[in-house]
């Protein structure tokens, strides 16, 4: 039954959008106007798709780092230099790309390339590569000039893998009960997707993201999330997730979790609660690790200063060794809306081994 649901998902997707195709079918081409090219001129591609495209933009995000952990370590680091290019091709039509330039150029790749397909505010559909649905963090919060600290809670780095990408499909949507007036704004997303590959029982999820084109296992993962925003500054969400993640295609990873958020621009309140459900085998026989995370934070903005508090668990693998809590002590300055100097202090306790862990940093995030 399992191995059906992806199908029924993506049925469900066309067979929806389907009854709305001949009202809307004008719509998509009526901005769009074709020039046949002629051999011998200037410029190529680009040249004549700009004719075509409505608008197109080019933004993206810079990070840097110093970090001072308590063993003596130290380094400043260049983390991101991402940029972003967006074009609205017609009225009904959006293309977005991220491309990642991480630590000095060590790593490079791409967060997300997608389409977006706009039929009406209930049904959108994704298309290509895109962030997970997963909550709060993963799809709204995850860029530093966005987010309140200098690094990620636990459970956004082990259990949701933040940036988490998935290559596939998804039909998404909000229910506007009132217009945008409204005091609940429910709105949901429905996902079939590649889903996340380990080389065999690996224990790491965080290790099984980049699955562009699946060569393990090669069967789909499909997951969803809905929530309603509350008046216009809160929402809660619920997420889930499922699919096999080895080769053999015979142990399933589910994730699921709820996270919430309320931001008016001065007191911000952020938490979320992420699980999984993790199968491997040993031996012939098939155990399950139980993993589970939360944090909450909460700052509040007094002119261009805020201070805020952070509180996050990780319990993973039933190693004492890999449980820990942190207590975060930041205070950010913002330069403007999108530019935020942080100094954060992390007071980090093992569970296992008490190592040496705290960490000093300081960060600028600047959107651009």
């Amino acid at each position: 039954m399992k191995k059906a649901i992806p199908f029924l998902l993506i049925l469900f997707f066309f067979t929806n959008l389907k009854a709305q195709q001949d009202t809307i079918t004008d719509e998509f081409s009526s901005n769009i106007i074709t020039k046949q090219s002629s051999k011998g001129e200037v410029g190529s591609f680009g040249k004549r798709l700009s004719a075509l495209t409505s608008f197109v933009s080019l933004n993206g995000y810079a990070t840097n780092e110093f970090l001072y952990f308590e063993d003596g370590t130290n380094t400043f680091s260049n983390h991101y230099f991402n940029m972003l290019a967006s074009a609205e091709i017609s009225e009904r039509i959006f293309a977005e790309i991220q491309m990642e330039y991480e630590y000095g150029g060590s790593q490079v790749g791409a967060r997300y390339a997608q389409i977006d397909y706009k039929f009406n505010d209930l049904f959108v559909i994704r298309s290509g590569k895109f962030l997970v649905p997963a909550g709060e963090y993963n799809e709204y919060l995850y860029p530093e000039y966005l987010s309140k600290t200098t690094r990620r809670a636990f459970v956004n780095e082990e259990i949701i893998p933040v940036s988490w990408g998935e290559v596939g499909v998804q039909l998404r949507g909000q229910l506007k009960l009132r217009g945008d007036s409204g005091l609940f704004r429910p709105f949901y997303s429905l996902y079939v997707v590649n889903g996340l590959k380990a080389s065999g029982n690996n224990s790491n999820i965080r290790q099984m993201r980049e699955n562009a084109l699946d060569t393990l296992s090669g069967n789909l993962a499909y997951g969803g999330n809905i929530g309603t925003e509350i008046g216009k500054y809160f929402n809660i969400q619920f997420n889930y997730y499922t699919g096999d993640y080895n080769p053999a295609g015979d142990a399933e990873l589910t994730i699921y979790g709820t996270s919430l958020g309320f931001d008016n621009n001065k007191l911000s309140i952020y938490g979320a609660y992420h699980a999984a459900d993790q199968e491997y085998e040993v031996d012939g026989q098939m155990n399950k690790w139980n993993k589970y995370g939360f944090y909450g934070l909460i700052a509040y903005k007094y002119k261009n200063i805020e201070p805020l508090f952070r509180y996050d668990r990780i319990r993973l693998d039933g190693l004492n060794l890999n449980d820990k809590d942190r207590m975060t002590f930041g205070l950010n300055y913002h330069f403007y809306e999108n530019c935020v100097l942080k100094v954060n202090y992390e007071v980090v306790k093992n569970q296992g081994i008490d190592i040496s862990d705290n960490l000093f940093s300081v960060q600028i995030a600047v959107g651009f």
